[in-house]
């Protein structure tokens, strides 16, 4: 895509159509958004259709706030998605299904950080910010490698977002000392 494409309006996901039957859900056992895994093909997600920014696009972040969600594509790959509750900017909350351990129900703005790790067990390291805010690192085994959640949570202890990514920024023994984490990797993961 060259610069007078991207003047005249044409960036990645600028063609894409919206597919009303597109369901927009995830599921947290699979790690996959709208039925594509992560390390998979982002082609299925054009059908949510142009995404909100193009130049986030051109760079490969596609964010769809009126669904509460965002992606990014490293070569045409799903590398990464993030579910927002938090209404920033006119987003709105991501309301779909999320389908874990065998069961179907949606996390909201008002789930606390006890009834998540209740659910889904505790983290590999809780990161606290000077305002309150923290984020729970949560590692998981898949057959592909691990995956890592990166859970936050606002200064009043209500999910925010989750971040689901096929590269843990755990994994780098710098990203640990610059969080505090004194744990060793790789932890032992569900």
């Amino acid at each position: 895509m060259g610069l007078f494409d991207f003047l005249r309006g044409n960036f990645p996901s600028s063609d894409w159509v919206r597919n009303p039957n597109l369901r927009i859900e995830v599921d947290l056992d699979h790690h996959t958004l709208c039925g594509v895994p992560l390390g998979q093909s982002t082609v299925p997600l054009r059908g949510l259709g142009p995404a909100a920014s193009a130049a986030a696009a051109k760079i490969g972040s596609f964010d769809y706030p009126p669904h509460g969600l965002s992606f990014s594509d490293e070569g045409g790959i799903l590398a990464e998605f993030t579910l927002n509750w938090n209404e920033v900017g006119g987003a709105q909350p991501f309301t779909g299904p999320v389908h874990a351990l065998g069961q179907s129900f949606q996390l909201h703005g008002r789930t606390t950080e006890e009834q998540f790790t209740a659910f889904f067990g505790e983290p590999h390291w809780r990161e606290f910010e000077e305002d309150g805010d923290f984020t729970l690192y949560c590692e998981r085994s898949t057959d592909s490698g691990a995956v890592e959640w990166q859970v936050y949570f606002s200064g009043e202890a209500l999910l925010d977002t989750l971040s689901v990514s096929m590269c843990p920024e755990m994994a780098e023994l710098a990203y640990r000392q610059m969080t505090g984490c004194d744990r060793p990797w790789p932890p032992q993961c569900p």
